[in-house]
């Protein structure tokens, strides 16, 4: 279930800001170049509910990482229209 919200995640992302940009989940050390984005689940979390039904909380980090000289107006403009395609 999770790889099916992460590969949705990352096909929006890809809808959104075409093949320019990569879109990973593979947790890397160093060497991670932009512009890329990293998608990483945070900690999931079940809450019970009477009647034996669970409810899951699936929270996601998108981190944008840019390219070398991209400047804060552009990242904005990153942002916003990231946000907007997840939505």
């Amino acid at each position: 279930m999770i790889d099916d919200v992460l590969q949705g995640i990352g096909a929006a992302l890809k809808d959104e800001f075409g093949s320019d940009i990569r879109v990973t989940a593979e947790n890397t050390e160093q060497g991670l170049s932009g512009p890329c984005f990293f998608v990483q689940l945070i900690k999931p979390q079940d809450e019970p509910f009477p009647s034996h039904v669970t409810r899951w909380v699936q929270p996601f980090d998108v981190i944008y990482f840019p390219a070398d000289g991209e400047g804060l107006q552009a990242m904005y403009t990153i942002a916003r229209r990231g946000i907007a395609a997840l939505q």
